[in-house]
């Protein structure tokens, strides 16, 4: 069965202590594996947006653009680059805390991640 899914969103939300902060937003009802890179740095991981979450990623700052992508099953779902200067950012602290589910989460062990696009 295939689902139409909407995209993940991904939003840079500043930096701590020499790196940023990317905040990964799943609207839908299902997890979602996802991959993420850094543009021109070899920064790169993979994690779980759970449904109906915010979960974070932290990278190693770089001079100029810090140019982030998500991606699910290898097709781009958001690029975002942030330019970290006190400009447009500020240190944060403390950090942030996830937005608590409107649903009750089963444990990951429990569903089956495996979305179709």
């Amino acid at each position: 069965m295939t689902r139409n899914l909407t995209k993940l969103q991904l939003t840079n939300i500043g930096w701590t202590d020499g790196f940023a902060i990317w905040r990964v937003r799943n609207l839908n009802d299902i997890d979602i594996q996802y991959n993420w890179d850094v543009y021109e740095t070899g920064q790169a991981g993979q994690g779980i947006a759970l449904a109906k979450y915010d979960v974070f990623f932290y990278t190693s700052l770089v001079r100029g653009p810090n140019t982030a992508r998500v991606l699910v099953n290898g097709i781009q779902q958001m690029v975002k680059s942030a330019h970290l200067n006190y400009a447009f950012y500020h240190s944060i602290e403390p950090l942030p805390e996830p937005i608590p589910p409107s649903l009750e989460l089963q444990s990951l062990e429990q569903k089956q991640l495996c979305v179709m696009v």
